[in-house]
């Protein structure tokens, strides 16, 4: 999963996260991803705060995020941008 665009002013484009999704992520579905973990790629406008909840259901080892991740001080979650609402929240300590 992961965001390349630039979908908020303060946010700059990642054109990076192309290439380190297909070189993680084998995906069938999408030329040239040829990774090493089997999985779905969610790129840019795929990539939703409910089609990362989706995906997120437990049946995967190891969840691979490309995109902005800021922790702010005083803020008890970080926050993860997304397609769409670019700012989600990663609640319950999913993250590590």
């Amino acid at each position: 999963m992961g965001i390349s665009k630039q979908y908020r002013k303060e946010l700059i484009a990642l054109p990076a996260v192309v290439g380190e999704l297909d070189h993680v992520v084998k995906d069938s579905h999408v030329q040239g991803a040829n990774g090493v973990l089997p999985g779905k790629i969610l790129l840019d406008d795929q990539f939703t705060e409910k089609a990362m909840e989706n995906l997120l259901d437990g049946r995967h080892a190891v969840v691979h995020i490309a995109s902005h991740f800021r922790f702010q001080a005083g803020r008890r979650q970080p926050l993860l941008s997304t397609a769409g609402r670019a700012r989600t929240r990663v609640a319950r300590g999913d993250y590590r």
